[in-house]
């Protein structure tokens, strides 16, 4: 199989709780590094982005030499740079961010080899990585699912930190061309100006996002207190609660939400089972929280183990026939 990754590349400068400060290359380098972990090498991973010159030579010279699947066919050296991004984490999974955008927003011509993928995943992490019209471009010539992480799309900006109170008024035009769409609770509140609390208030927000008239699959992640979603198979709409895995001895949650949307897309291409993708993905963002930065995502292994380790009594409930709640 092959999968596009679109979305900016960061230079992270990253204060953890306890204030520490380390640099890592980020952004959605953390899917790029997920879905090596969790392909083989007959898979291609192809991301598409703009960086420096040094970091794509470092890059090349590091963690991309141990996985031949990624082709960097599409990484464009830009003048200007990697986007650059300070993370403060207040707590374990709230953080602060000061962004420095560098690079221009991609264009018909610089999404165009996404034809040859049999998915791909879009990430926002600036949120300007693309306008509208090149979202319908990419709907029209990719073949497989859209993988949608609305992360960052819709934030307007003063001097690189997010404007509080914002509202992303037209998401549902950009969810028609999409498949899967991945959100936090946060995310859900600035789009659609309600607190999701309740497990009522969970599968409400996660069916009006289904009700876009795009996406088949929409998940709702919740951190610690793992995901919810809600998804259409066969005719008939079902609702689930995943929890996250158990005893985690967290101690980085950078790129858990990329590790949870490239676990997830890379198991429903070999399976098409949104449930058993959710388990696998929540299982991914996981084991991310145990290691630290990118250096310690590429080192993951053995994730199906662990995904039949932490949900054990989930998936022998899913052998049974159980297939969450079911929506008429």
């Amino acid at each position: 199989m092959i999968i596009g990754t679109l979305g900016a590349f960061m230079h992270d400068r990253i204060t953890t709780v306890g204030g520490d400060v380390f640099e890592s290359l980020g952004g959605t380098l953390y899917n790029v590094a997920a879905l090596a972990v969790t392909t083989g090498p007959d898979d291609k991973i192809l991301p598409f982005t703009y960086l420096s010159a040094a970091h794509l030579e470092q890059l090349k010279a590091g963690f991309f030499s141990r996985f031949p699947q990624i082709d960097t066919t599409n990484l464009h050296v830009h003048p200007a740079g990697t986007d650059q991004n300070d993370l403060v984490y207040v707590t374990q999974s709230f953080r602060r961010e000061r962004m420095t955008m560098t690079t221009p927003p991609y264009d018909g011509e610089f999404v165009a080899p996404a034809a040859q993928c049999d998915a791909v995943l879009v990430n926002f992490i600036t949120g300007s990585e693309m306008a509208l019209p090149i979202l319908r471009k990419l709907r029209g010539i990719v073949r497989g699912p859209i993988y949608f992480d609305l992360h960052n799309l819709g934030k307007i900006r003063r001097d690189g930190v997010p404007v509080p109170g914002h509202r992303f008024a037209d998401w549902a035009e950009w969810l028609r061309n999409v498949d899967i769409v991945q959100a936090n609770e946060w995310e859900v509140e600035r789009l659609l100006n309600v607190h999701p609390k309740t497990e009522e208030d969970f599968r409400a927000c996660a069916l009006q996002f289904l009700a876009a008239e795009g996406p088949s699959i929409v998940i709702i992640t919740l951190g610690g207190a793992g995901c919810a979603m809600a998804w259409e198979d066969k005719g008939a709409t079902h609702y689930a609660r995943i929890p996250a895995t158990d005893d985690i001895p967290v101690v980085d949650t950078t790129g858990c939400g990329d590790s949870f949307s490239s676990g997830f897309l890379a198991e429903y291409l070999r399976t098409k089972d949104s449930l058993r993708s959710a388990l696998y993905a929540s299982t991914m963002s996981g084991l991310n929280c145990r290691v630290k930065g990118l250096d310690g995502l590429t080192q993951i292994t053995g994730v199906h183990e662990a995904m039949h380790s932490a949900y054990a009594g989930v998936l022998q409930r899913m052998e049974s026939g159980w297939r969450g709640e079911r929506i008429d």
